[in-house]
Order: C-alpha cells, then structure tokens, then sequence
C-alpha cells in the first residue's frame, strides 16, 4: 500500500503545484491551516517513523529483561527498514524520465545519490577529449547499468525535482579507473558509445568509497559470471580451492 503511494507521489507533486491556487481555495473553504501538500506528504513521513517506534520498543524490552521478545521485535524493525527502502527507490525512480529502456530489466537498484560529475567526450573531427564543466547529476546504479540524469530544478517547498535521463553505461561494457583526489572514472567500452567517460566524486570521502566498494563488487561479479560460462572447469576448481 505504501509502495504504491510513494510510487504516485511524484505524479500528485505535480497535480498539487500545477493547481496551487485552486486547491488553496479549497483550504480556505475549509478552515484547514494545512495545504494539500502537507496532507499528502503524512504518509511519506510515518513510513520511517514506524521503524523509529521499533527500535524504541526494542530498547526498553531488552532494558526490562524481556530478551525473548527483542528478537521479533528486531525481525519487525528490519522488515520495516526494507519497506522504506524500497519504497523511497520506488518514489525515486518514478521521477526519472525520458529513459527509452525498461527500469525493471536493469535489475536490483543497488545505491541512488547526487554526484559531480564531468563528462569526458571525444570529439571526432579533433580526434580529441574535450573536458565537460563539473555538474551535479542525480546518479542510480544498478546490477545491469548505472543512468546519468539532470537534476531538473532544486526541491521547493511544493514541488521535489524530477530528473531528466542524460546518459547510461552498462555494467557489463564498463571499466572502472580509480583517481586521485577521492574521484573514479568510469569508461564505457560499448562501440555504439565511444568515448563515453564520466569522472564522478560524491560529496564525501565516506560516499565516494561507498559508490567505488559497490560498483567494484559488481563489476567482479560479472568478471566472476563471464569466467564461469567461458571456463566452468577452471572456474569451480578455484571455487573449490577458495573455500
């Protein structure tokens, strides 16, 4: 239920600001002191609060010595944290578009954030890169691709961004070169993309190698998956020694 109201919040954002003083006019009718976009954002922010009381209730049994019941009430607070995540990537991709492929055959969204990016492109009659300006883009990586997007105006106080698809690589025609200053390179190898590079760096040291820990993680699978179908004898015989 949840899930389905953070996937349509993005589409009552814009009815909401599209009509402000229509449904301002209602309010006054009213006599509410709330507008519609404090109505409607409740929901999004009980979500977490549900987790928060979890945690609560946790605390103070394990404090009265009630262990046998911290564990299910842990398990509720876990299930309850999936919940939020999945719904906040649902709200967060449904305010991505002009993406041409289908979302759900990019697999699992493994992290989504704001990064600087600057765009290294090739020219052709120069037969060199010219260095794109730094810009933020809003960044989602997963298992399959990682999708550049414009950040399409700042959040107001009645409206979030959207984010307008830019660019993609896929992880499977992807190098990753790690650079100094808390900043990575990320190539794509795809003929029909030459010269297609992108530095990226997040706002914090923590972030970036947040961003470099998952994408080297994806990128070994895929080495992994590629070893195993080219060289299956090979490959489970160094599973085999490995464990």
């Amino acid at each position: 239920m949840y899930n389905k109201y953070y996937q349509n919040k993005p589409v009552s954002d814009h009815i909401v600001t599209t009509h402000l003083a229509y449904f301002d006019q209602i309010r006054q009718k009213l006599g509410s002191r709330l507008d519609l976009n404090d109505l409607l954002i409740k929901p999004v922010q009980r979500l977490p609060k549900y987790e928060l009381l979890f945690r609560e209730i946790a605390k103070h049994a394990r404090a009265a010595g009630r262990d046998a019941e911290v564990v299910g009430i842990e398990e509720a607070m876990r299930v309850m944290g999936m919940i939020c995540k999945a719904a906040n990537e649902a709200m967060e991709l449904r305010r991505l578009q002009k993406f041409e492929g289908k979302i759900t055959a990019q697999g699992k969204l493994l992290l989504h954030d704001k990064l600087t990016c600057v765009e290294d492109e090739k020219n052709a009659e120069r037969n060199a890169y010219m260095m794109q300006k730094p810009r933020e883009l809003y960044v989602f990586l997963f298992e399959q691709s990682i999708i550049f997007a414009d950040i399409d105006g700042k959040k107001l106080q009645y409206s979030s961004p959207t984010y307008t698809y830019r660019s993609h690589i896929q992880v499977n025609k992807m190098q990753l070169e790690e650079l100094p200053n808390n900043r990575f390179l990320l190539k794509s190898t795809d003929p029909n993309k030459p010269g297609l590079n992108i530095v990226c760096y997040a706002a914090t040291v923590d972030l970036t190698n947040e961003w470099l820990r998952i994408i080297r993680n994806i990128l070994q699978s895929q080495h992994d998956f590629l070893r195993a179908i080219t060289s299956p004898i090979e490959y489970q015989q160094q599973q085999q020694q490995q464990n």
